[in-house]
């Protein structure tokens, strides 16, 4: 399965630069309501009872502690960036949605990583049934000129990206794109120009 990761054209050249992908704190990201609203579904009575137990009791299974659904929140409330990190992908390519939020208006680019083929993040535990705690290396930066957040780094094998979408917005030809992946990367990769209709 594919997940485009959706960034400005600083964060490409970091992310090609270090072979490197963030996982930042979930509560001091873009929307930090994300997570509220998957805690919030997990905790919803109305939600499919299956769903919610398959999923929390992977959680649980994965990190090999027991905890209640309380027990999750308080921690993400009071430790939040020293417990929990994350990486958001999309499903699809060309959203004029994640290129407004994400990707300067579209003026970026988005990343296809083969999720399967992430295997140093899989060392890391991140798709494996039994979870390992292990040391990974840490981070902060500045987000919105006003705050900072700690985040984690976590390599990935350059074979792991498999195509590169341009935003409606961005300057770079699909030649631009392949020579840069070349030259810092040492690999050829499909790239497609967005198709969407962005003013």
């Amino acid at each position: 399965m594919i997940g485009y990761y959706y960034c400005s054209l600083s964060t490409f050249l970091n992310i090609l630069k270090s072979k490197q992908i963030y996982l930042s704190d979930p509560l001091k990201m873009n929307d930090n309501l994300e997570i509220k609203w998957y805690l919030d579904r997990l905790n919803d009575e109305k939600s499919n009872e299956n769903e919610f137990e398959s999923v929390f009791n992977m959680m649980k299974m994965r990190s090999n502690i027991d905890f209640t659904f309380e027990e999750l929140v308080k921690c993400l409330n009071s430790k939040g960036q020293m417990s929990i990190y994350i990486c958001c992908f999309s499903k699809e390519s060309d959203i004029l949605s994640q290129w407004r939020a994400y990707a300067e208006g579209g003026k970026g680019v988005s990343i296809g990583f083969d999720l399967e083929k992430l295997k140093i993040v899989d060392s890391h535990g991140a798709f494996q049934e039994k979870w390992k705690s292990i040391e990974l290396k840490h981070d902060f930066r500045v987000i919105e000129s006003n705050n900072i957040t700690e985040f984690v780094k976590l390599d990935f094998d350059p074979d792991s990206i498999e195509e590169i979408c341009i935003g409606p917005k961005c300057l770079l030809s699909k030649n631009d794109i392949k020579h840069i992946l070349k030259k810092l990367l040492g690999v050829e990769k499909d790239v497609i120009e967005s198709k969407s209709s962005y003013r």
